[in-house]
């Protein structure tokens, strides 16, 4: 009995070490994928390339500032001898509020950064693609 379980044991784990050692080539090519440090820096070059053309884009919108103040004043006035105004003390808020809104019709240097920012995505496009080709 004990000889059989031995060899239930010894058949079991020769199974298992052939099926550990038996990867297909997607397997390996994805943890090639998630481990490889030029693959990564390449994914990420590839990220911030991405981010170029809402940074271009960004320069042909409109540009809105609001602005806002409010202020306290307290004053004290004092006339002495026979005035015509009375004296005392006055407290009171002033508030102000501004909005502008600046659209060019036309600009072409935000245009031009704008046309070299799709050009910067479509090449670090072309180079993770590269970079995925070489791994």
């Amino acid at each position: 009995m004990t000889i059989s379980k031995l060899r239930f044991f010894i058949l079991a784990a020769m199974g298992a070490t052939f099926q550990a050692g038996a990867a297909d080539l997607l397997e390996t090519y994805y943890a090639a994928r998630g481990q490889d440090a030029v693959f990564a820096a390449a994914r990420a070059t590839q990220r911030a390339g991405q981010e170029k053309l809402p940074q271009g884009r960004s320069q042909l919108l409109p540009n809105v500032n609001l602005t806002a103040n409010s202020t306290f004043n307290d004053n004290s006035v004092q006339y002495h001898g026979a005035a015509l105004f009375r004296s005392g003390d006055t407290r009171y808020n002033n508030h102000g509020y501004g909005v502008s809104v600046v659209q060019p019709l036309f600009n072409q240097p935000k245009w031009l950064v704008y046309s070299e920012s799709r050009l910067q995505v479509a090449q670090t496009e072309a180079q993770f693609k590269s970079t995925e080709q070489d791994l």
